[in-house]
């Protein structure tokens, strides 16, 4: 009797941390695909630099060993290298997702291609 019902606080303990970490993915999930769909969607808008990319680099270039031009060329380089990475991701997502049909992807790729070659033209410490 004694290990039927450990048997059954087992199973009802898996079950439940079954549950959590299906709601947790799920939650998870959806926070990554807002998040790509909103940077796509500001991207596509304005093709800036999204501020959460920059950020960390803007705070970098205002230290005072930023103001040596060859510590600045770094960091702008880097900082380069950087968003082209993630657009490249965003790239990914946006020929992968479903929530785009076929002619919204083929202008949505266009559109980040010509970010793409805005953006590596502000590169030009390379």
């Amino acid at each position: 009797m004694n290990a039927l019902m450990l048997l059954v606080i087992f199973v009802a303990a898996f079950a439940l941390f079954v549950a959590a970490m299906y709601y947790y993915m799920k939650f998870l999930t959806k926070i990554m695909v807002h998040r790509d769909a909103e940077l796509l969607a500001q991207i596509l808008a304005d093709g800036e630099i999204p501020r959460a990319w920059s950020t960390k680099y803007r705070r970098e270039l205002t230290k005072p060993h930023s103001a040596v031009p060859q510590r600045a060329g770094q960091l702008h380089h880097r900082a380069s290298r950087h968003y082209q990475r993630k657009l490249r991701r965003i790239v990914s997502y946006a020929k992968g997702t479903p929530l785009l049909s076929d002619d919204e992807k083929r202008s949505a790729l266009k559109r980040l291609n010509e970010v793409g070659i805005e953006w590596k033209k502000l590169d030009s410490y390379d």
